[in-house]
């Protein structure tokens, strides 16, 4: 339980910070870079569009032929076999790891290593499972692509392998070494075993992780190169400003059951307005109960990781939860938005309660009897488009819409000042010297690579600077701006950028799009028809005394 609550707490310092993450102003959109710096691509993608084309063969088989049979075969086998399983595989694989240790002259890891095999191999029962861990011998992670790193030769060209997934030159080679060292490749089809059990557990992250993103080719591609990469190490020492810090720690909010995504019930509804099925996730309680939609923060997903764990939370506390993602998320610009570009809080207002009446209505003809009550909850941004409702029911502005309770969390006092903080945060490393920034940038991402893996996976958790934890929360949400932007202009181009927004070939205007800031988006691309309109933008949305 205290875990629990530490991860709430987390979680809830994201959603204070979140809407009040400062750079000044830049002439025009775009043209910014003498203030802006430059995010550094971890890896080169020159031929991306048959990466990309390689990617949707891998999705076909993982959604296509994986997730169905796994999960009949997760109903058959329980999860404490399918374990026991990997760890043989683990074992088996010992003469990789091995052999790659001694390559690297890393003589404890490779005296680790063969401790583990013999403790594992015997008291283990043939490496079922794994009592050196909970010994204190840790297990290695080498192989033979991380030798060839350490030789000195670093991925340059980043590969989506048929069937492998996520490669480069690099590791493509490593992979033939590793497959050579791997008894499994001797012992069929133990192999193709070892890689479907494996699979059949992993296909729940992989789905969530897919069904969330805008695009999961370009995130997972430059997670694979960070990962794989030599990490780049600078002395760091805790500091006394540990606001940011604690911040980019509740990325690691998460549902404590690994089961609670697979029990997501995904439901469609026709929406007028757009013509559009509107897309809205459920969990629902046996029996009646009252239902709580949740409105994520600025750019979130109805089932990205931390309204997953939000919801886990309230599920298990007796309510029927309904997640909608946020109006500058991918998903709503496609189905529910009324305008080209999101970001005009009573359109946006007005277009997420006529979502939910919608919702509602569809839910009250499934379950009539099953519907005690209903509360709408919002973080962040979130939370102002609850309280934008709250006002509109009060007013009579908003025609059937009527909820029992409205809770905001952390509802931004001023939207402009808190796009101002997430585009200064992203530039927090021009107070390094210019010679050393890249590097510093470079070393703060291979630090934060560690809080998306088990606790369990490095031996001392990541220690950051302030700037360091700034630069990180900004680089995430102007990531999250890409995909606003990139979405938006793909359903409507209305002429701001130079690349057309394609599919295949994403790199230029990816490249293009990240030199708009926050105050850039507003400006130029939400509100760009005049200064009339921008004035009473600036009036009405940014400053709301009436809420």
């Amino acid at each position: 339980m205290i875990h629990r609550f530490l991860l709430l707490s987390a979680f809830l310092f994201v959603a204070i910070l979140s809407p009040i993450l400062a750079q000044q102003p830049p002439q025009e959109a775009g043209k910014s870079a003498s203030i802006e710096i430059s995010y550094p691509s971890p890896i080169s993608d020159p031929i991306e569009p048959v990466n990309r084309s390689l990617g949707f063969l891998n999705h076909g088989i993982m959604i296509g032929l994986i997730h169905p049979t796994a999960y009949v075969y997760r109903l058959i086998i329980p999860r404490p076999v399918r374990k026991c399983v990997n760890n043989a595989g683990e074992n088996l694989a010992y003469p990789v790891r091995l052999v790659n240790n001694l390559l690297q002259a890393e003589w404890a890891g490779a005296w680790n290593e063969t401790q583990r095999f013999g403790i594992n191999t015997t008291v283990g029962i043939l490496g079922l499972f794994d009592p050196a861990t909970h010994w204190d011998i840790p297990p290695s992670r080498e192989d033979t692509g991380l030798t060839f790193g350490k030789w000195g030769w670093s991925n340059h060209m980043y590969l989506m392998l048929p069937l492998f997934g996520p490669s480069s030159e690099r590791d493509l080679f490593g992979k033939i070494g590793d497959t050579l060292l791997n008894p499994a490749t001797y012992l069929f089809p133990a192999g193709p075993i070892f890689t479907y059990n494996r699979l059949s557990d992993e296909v729940i992250r992989y789905r969530q992780f897919t069904t969330s993103e805008y695009d999961p080719y370009a995130l997972s591609r430059d997670m694979y190169a960070v990962d794989r990469r030599e990490a780049t190490v600078i002395p760091t020492s805790a500091s006394e400003d540990e606001s940011a810090i604690e911040t980019l720690q509740a990325v690691r909010f998460q549902p404590e059951e690994p089961g609670f995504f697979p029990e997501t019930q995904n439901r469609k509804v026709f929406f007028a307005p757009t013509g559009e099925k509107i897309p809205y996730s459920l969990w629902l309680q046996k029996e009646p109960a009252t239902f709580v939609y949740i409105l994520p923060g600025m750019g979130g997903h109805r089932d990205s990781t931390s309204t997953l764990a939000l919801a886990e939370l309230l599920f298990d506390a007796g309510y029927s939860v309904v997640s909608l993602s946020s109006s500058m998320n991918w998903e709503f610009i496609q189905r529910i938005s009324s305008v080209p570009v999101p970001g005009y809080g009573p359109i946006d207002g007005r277009d997420i309660a006529m979502a939910l009446e919608t919702i509602h209505r569809d839910l009250q003809a499934r379950y009539p009897e099953r519907i005690q009550g209903r509360v709408l909850m919002g973080m962040s941004l979130g939370a102002y488009h609850t309280l934008l409702i709250a006002a509109g029911e009060t007013q009579g502005k908003l025609k059937g819409i009527q909820f029992d309770r409205y809770v905001a969390i952390n509802p931004p006092l001023d939207l402009f000042y808190g796009m101002t903080q997430l585009d200064a945060f992203y530039n927090a490393p021009v107070t390094w010297p210019a010679s050393e920034r890249e590097t510093r940038m470079q070393a703060a991402i291979d630090k934060a690579s560690k809080l998306l893996k088990p606790p369990d996976k490095f031996k001392t958790p990541p220690v950051f600077t302030p700037v360091e934890a700034q630069f990180l929360i900004g680089l995430l949400y102007r990531i999250s701006l890409r995909d606003t932007i990139h979405a938006s202009q793909r359903i409507t181009n209305i002429g701001r950028l130079t690349h057309e927004p394609g599919l295949m070939n994403r790199e230029d205007e990816y490249e293009e799009i990240l030199l708009y800031s926050y105050k850039d988006y507003y400006q130029f691309l939400s509100c760009p028809h005049s200064e009339q309109k921008r004035a009473g933008y600036r009036q009405n949305i940014f400053n709301t005394p009436a809420i």
